[in-house]
C-alpha cells in the first residue's frame, strides 16, 4: 500500500506540469455485501450500509479523458439473520478499508456547466480493522476485529477489486459539484488459509456527493 501511495504521488507530480489537475472530496454511503462459496454452494447474505469517503485527484489527459486516482476510506461487510428453535439471531460484520482506486475517466457529455462521465479501473484495498456484532433476542454483543490477534491471522487483508462508475459534474462557483455512483466487484478471496476451499469476496454499490477544485493547467 505504501508503494502504491508513493506511485500515485510521483505520477501526480509528473502530469502536473502539462495536464489540468483537479482535487476534491466526496462523501456518501457504501451499500456493501459479500458472497460466500464453499463446495459448490453459493450464499449471498443481507447487505450492510457503511461509510464512504474519498479524495479524488483528476489528471486531465485531454478535453474528455483523464486518469483519476483516489484515496478512499470505506466500510465493507455483510449481515445475516436467521431463526433457530424460535430464537431470532442477527450477525453483522463490518470491515474498515483504506483503498486506492485508479480509474480511467471519460466525459461523454461536456459543456461549460455540465459534464457526464463514465469511469472504470482497479482498486487496491487494505483492511484496517472492524467489528462484529451478534444480537440474540435483542441482546447484543460487540467484538472488535484486531488483525494482530491469532484468531484473524488467516484473514486476507489485501482486497483487489474492479470499480465501475458514472457521475455528473455541475459547475458551481470556483469548482464543480459532483454526484458519483460506483459499483465495486471484489476479486480477492478474504479467506487466506491455504487449505480452505471456501471463498469470501466483497462487493458494493456506493453513492456519494462532493466537490472538485481545479488547481491548474498548462
Amino acid at each position: 500500500m505504501k508503494k502504491l501511495v508513493f506511485a500515485l504521488f510521483a505520477m501526480t507530480l509528473t502530469f502536473t506540469s502539462f495536464a489540468q489537475l483537479s482535487v476534491g472530496v466526496r462523501a456518501g454511503v457504501n451499500f456493501a455485501n459479500q458472497t460466500f462459496e464453499a463446495e459448490g454452494l453459493s450464499i449471498s447474505p443481507d447487505g450492510l450500509t457503511g461509510l464512504y469517503v474519498s479524495i479524488p485527484v483528476e489528471i486531465g489527459i485531454s478535453d474528455k479523458f483523464s486518469v483519476q486516482p483516489e484515496l478512499t476510506y470505506l466500510q465493507k461487510g455483510s449481515s445475516t439473520k436467521f431463526d433457530v428453535l424460535g430464537f431470532s439471531t442477527e450477525s453483522t460484520v463490518t470491515y474498515n478499508y483504506l483503498e486506492l482506486p485508479i480509474l480511467a475517466k471519460y466525459k461523454f457529455v461536456k459543456t461549460d456547466d455540465l459534464g457526464v462521465y463514465a469511469a472504470a479501473g482497479p482498486s487496491f484495498g487494505y483492511a484496517l480493522g472492524g467489528e462484529s456484532k451478534v444480537s440474540l433476542q435483542g441482546v447484543e454483543e460487540t467484538t472488535d476485529i484486531d488483525f494482530g490477534k491469532e484468531e484473524f491471522e488467516d484473514f486476507n487483508r489485501l482486497d483487489v477489486a474492479l470499480n465501475f462508475g458514472a457521475g455528473v459534474e455541475y459547475q458551481a462557483g470556483p469548482g464543480k459539484l459532483v454526484l458519483d455512483l460506483r459499483y465495486m466487484l471484489g476479486l480477492s478471496n478474504l479467506n487466506g488459509a491455504e487449505d480452505d476451499d471456501a471463498t469470501t469476496k466483497n462487493n458494493g454499490f456506493a453513492a456519494s456527493i462532493g466537490y472538485m477544485f481545479t488547481l491548474g493547467s498548462n
